[in-house]
Parts: structure tokens; sequence; C-alpha cells
């Protein structure tokens, strides 16, 4: 008799803390194909290892206010069997949880465009701290396949310490995953594809939803993904709530509309692949009318090829190093300054090459550093034109450029110890420009003249230049009577040997 009492004590303390923790999830109804998802199990403090199987719900899990949860999924498979009838769902989603642990599951969503109003998200995470997931798989989402969020207006409350690890997104209408308020975030060793549907269509959309709560992201690394074929840009890190410290690294942008989109603050793009995007590489901006600080995108290591213009950068600030650019139709890169911003760019050690476009490099900035750089097989009107601005060129080589190679119009600069082979224009042409502030120093460079040269070598038209210590290197007789030094102010110690 002692020994009843006491086991049906045992069972209703269970249930007592079966209902303790079913306190905590939230508007779920689901019923199994294989096995029965366990529900009731799901509490602070609780290890869950699911049968491997497939769940369906007929309305979005939501679990909240947990605690130290691991649920192993152990290779099953999660869906919803109906559209819900309220807006922004997720068929799992969790509220205000601390240390979750994720495995192994796989989210199917209903792969239906429900509209900018109805967006069904595979996971949703809100107000958490501490969340891992390894090994998930978030498919045919409706609208996001992740998506991290926060109430914007409680800094203290955000999103953060969250690590998604090994993991594929594929098929999403809107974005694959969304951080919209967030801090510290990763994002690793996964692959997101075939986002569209529903604008931006990116394949990592970096947006807070308010922009006067700044920064409404940060501490953001995402490292090692595979981001290809999305309608919209692989990365975008539009304006609205100033977006900082953000690295991307070692990862492959392929087929997107744009690889990388970034107007966020301290963003750095590391040994990275683009490559055959349908706009472009790497954009790069800042919008003044925005009241957007002035940013530091430092772009670096990375490889850019079959884009249709490799490198755009507008902003202040900028080190663009490193980076390897080819076969694009338009520019390699282009740089663009900003009206009232003190505006500064350091262009080096890059190798542009293979350039079907009007310019390998053309440049608006106020203030410009282009060294160390390699300009190879440039088919358009130059290898190098400065449209604006003061600064240096130097150690740079040009080769195989079938224009000019360096057009200086209404920029004044010091052009110096950089090489020419087989540049079948003028070398240097220096134009008189709108401003009439056009000037160079064009000083210790060597220029190897190319057999039925014709043209003048360096050939200032504005009249106001200096030319001192170059080096013409000359095979043939003929080519000694050619003009080298046309329209200088100033002419120093120039040599042809």
């Amino acid at each position: 008799m002692q020994s009843k009492k006491f086991k049906n004590y045992i069972i209703f303390l269970w249930l007592l803390i079966c209902l303790v923790a079913c306190k905590s999830i939230k508007n779920f109804s689901l019923y199994p194909i294989n096995e029965f998802f366990p529900i009731e199990n799901i509490g602070s403090d609780v290890v869950i290892s699911l049968k491997k199987g497939k769940y369906v719900t007929k309305d979005y899990i939501q679990i909240e206010n947990i605690n130290n949860l691991v649920i192993n999924g152990n290779g099953s498979t999660l869906t919803m069997s109906q559209l819900p009838n309220y807006n922004n769902p997720a068929i799992l989603k969790f509220f205000k949880c601390n240390n979750i642990t994720l495995l192994n599951l796989t989210i199917i969503g209903l792969n239906e465009n429900l509209g900018e109003k109805s967006l069904l998200h595979n996971i949703f995470i809100y107000n958490c701290k501490n969340i891992k997931f390894n090994n998930i798989n978030c498919l045919n989402a409706s609208g996001d396949g992740i998506q991290i969020a926060s109430d914007a207006s409680q800094i203290n409350e955000y999103s953060r310490n969250i690590v998604i690890d090994n993991f594929t997104i594929d098929q999403c209408k809107r974005n694959g995953i969304s951080i919209i308020n967030a801090l510290d975030v990763k994002i690793k060793n996964g692959t997101i594809r075939n986002t569209r549907g529903h604008s931006p269509q990116a394949g990592i959309d970096i947006e807070p939803d308010f922009d006067q709560y700044r920064p409404g992201v940060s501490h953001i690394l995402l490292e090692n993904l595979i981001i290809e074929k999305n309608g919209g840009s692989g990365i975008a890190i539009p304006y609205i709530g100033c977006s900082n410290n953000i690295t991307i690294s070692k990862c492959s942008f392929i087929e997107n509309d744009v690889g990388v989109y970034n107007c966020g603050l301290n963003v750095k793009i590391l040994g990275s692949l683009f490559d055959n995007n349908k706009s472009c590489g790497i954009i790069a901006i800042r919008y003044p009318e925005f009241n957007i600080p002035i940013d530091s995108t430092i772009i670096r290591n990375n490889r850019l090829i079959g884009n249709p213009k490799g490198i755009y950068y507008k902003g202040s600030y900028g080190e663009i190093v490193g980076n390897d650019i080819s076969k694009t139709s338009e520019e390699g890169m282009e740089l663009a300054g900003l009206t009232g911003y003190d505006q500064t760019v350091i262009v080096s050690n890059n190798f542009i090459k293979g350039i079907k476009g009007n310019f390998g490099l053309v440049n608006n900035f106020s203030k410009f550093t282009f060294t160390n750089n390699n300009f190879e097989n440039i088919s358009g009107m130059s290898a190098i034109a400065l449209y604006n601005g003061k600064g240096i060129i130097s150690g740079n080589k040009l080769d195989s450029i079938k224009g000019i190679g360096i057009i200086v119009y209404d920029a004044i600069v010091e052009i110096k110890d950089n090489q020419f082979h087989h540049v079948f224009e003028e070398k240097i042409k220096i134009f008189e420009g709108n401003f009439g502030n056009t000037s160079a120093i064009v000083s210790n460079n060597q220029v190897f003249m190319n057999d039925g040269d014709k043209t003048n070598v360096f050939w200032d038209l504005n009249k106001k230049s200096t030319a001192k210590d170059n080096l013409f290197v000359s095979k043939e007789q003929k080519q000694k009577s050619l003009m080298y030094l046309v329209g200088f102010k100033y002419l120093i110690n120039n040599r042809i040997d």
C-alpha cells in the first residue's frame, strides 16, 4: 500500500513538472508522421534527443523564458501543415530564452509567397541570449530562413551571443538570414542560396527596423560561407541603424545580384571570392543625407572575377588592399568621394587585369594614395583615370594597356616610381580640366618603349607640370625621335636609354 502511494506521488510530481515546463510553450498543436515531437518535455535544464522522424505542427511553436535547453533532432524534419492566419509568425520561435542549443534538425517551410504582411519564417529568435545552432537546415521558407530580432528600444535586451554553424538555407522567399537587432553574432561554415520572391532577397540582410536606435546591430562575424544565386545581394548592410563592426571573411559570393552591399561602419571584407555576380562584386557606399558617419571600410585580399564592376567605393577613409580583380565588362574599381566629407582612400597592392570597361581604376576622391598596384591587359580608355583630388600614384606597374596609361584631369598628383610596359597610347596624359588646377610632378618613372610607338609619351596639355628623373628605355633607334615629354613647364634630368 505504501509503495502504491509512493508510486502515485511520483506520477503526480512528474505531471506537475511537465505542466510547469509547458507554461512556456505557447500556440502549438503538433502531430507526428513517424514520431511524436515531445513538446511536453521542453523546459529549463532539459536535454531532448529526438528519435529521427518527420514532425508536423498545425501552429507555430513558441519556446519562451526557457534556460539551458538542448534539442538534438538527430536528423529529423519539422514542418507546418497549414498557413497561419496572423502576421509574421515562425514555425519555431525562441522568445526571451537563454543558453539554448539546437542540433541536427531540418525545418521545411511552405514555399509560398505570402506577401510582405504575412511572412512565415522557419526560425525566429527574439530577445534571446547564448543561442547555438549546429547542423540546422532551413528550406522553403515563405519569409526568412532564420530571423534574429529584439526590442529595438531596449539595448540591454538585444539578442546576443548567437552562433549559427554548419548549416544550409535554401529557397527562401525574403532573406536567408535577417539580423534586425542583435549583438555578437557569428554565422559560419554554411550555405545560403536561391533566395528570391520578396524584397530584399538577400542571402544575409543586416538591417534594423528603426534608424533612431544606433547601432542596431554590432559585432557580427560572417565566415566561411557560400552565398550564391540570390535575387538580391549576397550580404546586404543598408544604412538604417548604422550597423557596425562587421567582419566578412573567407566567403564565396557567386551569381548574386551584388556580392556585398555595404552601408555599415567599420566593416571588413577579407579573403573572399566574388564570382560572376550580376551587377557588382562589392559596393561600399555612404548616404550623407541620412546622417551616416564617416566609415572606414577595409576591403582586403579578395578575388573578384567576372563581375560587371569589381569594386564601387563611395565613402571616406577606406582601404582597398591586396585584391585580385579580373574580367570585368565595366571598371575594375570605381572610387567616388563624398561632398562635405574628408575624403581619403588608400589603394595598394591590387592586381587589376582583363578589364574591358573604360578604366581599370577611376577616381573621384579628394585625397588618394595608389601604391604598388599591377594593371594588366586593360582594353578600355586607360588603366588609371583621375578626375578629382590630390594624391600620390607610386610604385605601380602598367602592362599591356591598349589605351592611355594614366589620365590626369582636375587633379593635383605626384606620379613617381611607376613602370610602363606595352602601353600603346600616351603613358601619362595631363588635361587642363574644368577648374584650372590640374598639375603633376612626374618623377623616377621607367618607360619601356614598344615597337611601333607613335604617340607622345608623357603629354601635359595643361603646361603646368614638372617631369624629372624619368628613364625611357628604347629598343629601336627610330623610337628615339619620338616626342617623349611634351608641354611640361619644367624638365629636369630625364634620360633616354
